[in-house]
Formats: C-alpha cells, sequence, structure tokens
C-alpha cells in the first residue's frame, strides 16, 4: 500500500488519531511513526496495537443460537427431534439454547486477517512475531473466508466500537492483500489507496472539528425539495460534515483525488469537477434554512501535487461555495491552524 499523495506517515497516524476514539496520540511514544515505509506497514503496525488492547481488556462476546444432542437439559427441547429414531435409540435430547461466545464475526475477520498477515511475503519478521503472538488469543475462534461483502453485516454499538479502528484496519488490509494476490495493476492500486484515504479524511476533518472547536458540528440528511412530495428514487444526500456556529451554518464535502482539478481538452483551462459542485450546490439548494440562518457551502479537497490547486469562492443563484485545500503534507500544528482558519473564514 504505497502513499499516493506524499502524505507524512505522522500525519497519517495523526489524522487516524482523530478519525477513532480508541486509538490515542500517545501511542505514537511506543514507536517512530517515520520509520515505516508505506501505509501498509503502518496500518499493520496499529492493527497489532489495538488488537492487544482487545486482548488485554477482553474479547467482545455475542450470544449465539446453538443447537445440538445432548445427554443434559439446557434451554429448549425440540421435542419432534428428540423422539426422532435417532435420538430416542441414542437416548439424546435435541436442544436449543444461547451461547455467549468470542466466536463472533468481528473476531473471526480480526483471526482471519491476522492469519493472512502472519504468513504475507511482504510483512517484516518482527511483525510477524507479534502476529503469531495475538493469535493464541484467538484458538476459540473460527478462521473463515474472507471477502468484500463482509464488512456490510457489521454493526458496531457503544459496547463494541473500540473494534471500528482494528476492523477498518483489517478492510485496507484485505483489500491492499487481494489486489496484490491477484495480480491487480499498479493504476488498481492507486485507486484503492485514494478510496481507503479519502474515508479516512472524512472522519478526520469531522472528529478534528468536533474535538478541536465550540462549533456544533454533525452529518445531515438533506431531504429532495420535490413539489410532489414524491422521492422514493432520488439519492440519497448526506453531507460529510455540518459547522454550526450561532445564525451560520456551513455544509462541508470532503473530497480525496490525485487529481482534483481536470482539462477537458488540451487546449482547455482547469476547471472544477463538475460533480463536486453539483453535489454541494445540491446540498445547499434542497437545505430547509430556518429564518434568519445564513447558509454556505465548502468543497475541501486535499492538497495535490498538481501545481494549481482549487482555492476559489463562488456565489451561484444566491449560494455562497468555496472550493479550498487542505495541505496534508504539512507539519501537523501548521496542518491543524489551516483547519482552524479555513472554519472560521467560512463561518463568517
Amino acid at each position: 500500500m504505497n502513499n499516493p499523495t506524499g502524505i507524512p506517515i505522522r500525519n497519517i497516524f495523526y489524522m487516524l488519531s482523530y478519525a477513532y476514539r480508541s486509538l490515542k496520540i500517545e501511542d505514537e511514544s511506543s514507536y517512530s511513526a517515520e520509520k515505516f515505509k508505506n501505509l501498509t506497514e503502518l496500518y499493520t503496525e496499529l492493527l497489532i496495537i489495538s488488537t492487544t488492547k482487545i486482548v488485554k481488556r477482553g474479547m467482545w462476546k455475542e450470544y449465539r443460537e446453538v443447537k445440538e444432542d445432548s445427554t443434559f437439559i439446557r434451554g429448549k427441547i425440540d421435542i419432534g427431534k428428540t423422539i426422532g429414531a435417532s435420538n430416542a435409540m441414542k437416548h439424546k435430547l435435541a436442544v436449543q439454547y444461547d451461547e455467549l461466545t468470542e466466536n463472533n464475526l468481528l473476531n473471526q475477520i480480526l483471526k482471519s486477517v491476522l492469519l493472512k498477515l502472519a504468513v504475507h511475503w511482504d510483512i517484516g519478521t518482527e511483525h510477524r512475531k507479534k502476529l503469531r503472538d495475538l493469535l493464541v488469543f484467538f484458538t476459540d475462534v473460527e478462521e473463515i473466508t474472507l471477502n468484500t461483502e463482509l464488512w456490510s453485516h457489521i454493526r458496531f454499538t457503544n459496547q463494541n466500537v473500540f473494534y471500528q479502528l482494528p476492523i477498518d484496519l483489517c478492510r485496507y488490509l484485505y483489500e491492499e492483500l487481494l489486489v496484490g494476490e491477484d495480480g491487480g495493476s499498479d493504476k488498481q492500486q492507486a485507486i484503492g489507496d485514494e478510496q481507503q484515504l479519502s474515508a479516512l479524511f472524512e472522519k478526520f476533518v469531522f472528529n478534528f472539528y468536533k474535538k478541536e472547536t465550540d462549533y456544533k458540528v454533525y452529518s445531515l440528511h438533506i431531504e429532495w425539495d420535490t413539489a410532489g412530495g414524491y422521492s422514493d428514487g432520488l439519492p440519497v444526500m448526506k453531507t460529510d460534515v455540518v459547522l454550526k456556529k450561532g445564525a451560520n451554518t456551513l455544509i462541508i464535502d470532503t473530497k480525496f483525488y490525485q487529481q482534483n482539478m481536470r482539462r477537458f481538452n488540451e487546449n482547455s483551462s482547469l476547471k472544477h469537477l463538475s460533480d463536486n459542485l453539483y453535489q454541494i450546490f445540491s446540498y445547499l439548494e434542497n437545505y430547509n434554512e430556518s429564518e434568519g440562518e445564513k447558509v454556505s457551502g465548502l468543497l475541501l479537497y486535499a492538497k495535490t501535487n498538481a501545481s494549481i490547486q482549487p482555492n476559489h469562492s463562488y456565489m451561484i443563484k444566491g449560494k455562497n461555495i468555496r472550493i479550498e485545500t487542505l495541505d496534508l503534507s504539512l507539519d501537523f500544528h501548521e496542518m491543524k491552524a489551516q483547519l482552524l482558519e479555513i472554519a472560521e473564514r467560512s463561518l463568517k
């Protein structure tokens, strides 16, 4: 897993520490983030750290329905199966009960990815040993076949939210290893890295403003302003970040691309990506403003290596839209100041 934008590994660690409650900035004191060559190494180290924390606090357990033939009464008895020829001959009861177990989807994903990493050619000797040491604690957990659909079945609650970081890291690492093992192209891998960092960028911005400012910070589903009231076929409008300060409201849409402006032919000037402008404009056009409320929009791009970056302000049909870039290659304290300045300027 490469780093397509040249973001310092230390800054990616800081972004992760804002995006996930279970990772603290102090965790970096146990190692130097700059020693990692790429995101694979960083994510592997953080997976080891976060899984070790899980093992120490106690692995998540869930109730699972068990059906078995037993000589003891336990839970409910299935009368039909109990009086069947097989069980009658063996003098056994068909019972059904709930068992509290570590053998659930969250731990199964963790074990399966740890096993995959422990034998992968791109993982160093030190990490291999740590991964094998952790696997000792997963003896009672089944290994499962990994696929991209697994993550859609996961539901986090307040009780198991501490699994969110390691499970997301598992997904990042699984997607990276899958592309590599299937012989995917460099282009495919770059797209995968971009998507992963895009999701991290959104979480980072949201939680940064929540932690570092007094603004009201939230995400919002915006309903389409339809004349007939029917909207079932319309796409969902869900904002990445909304900041509110007094009567001022700022809707932020975060964007992470290797190219954030485009030429439509070799003779044309650079233009904004139209889909992104349409999206933020739709948010503003359909947002239900309260009386006296001032609403504006911000397209916040991660800065790329291109010589020209989109930093503009437009007034379109009475809607104020700013387009700005955040330089993720800066020293983190400078990056933090830039984020605060962008919000303050947009909420005036």
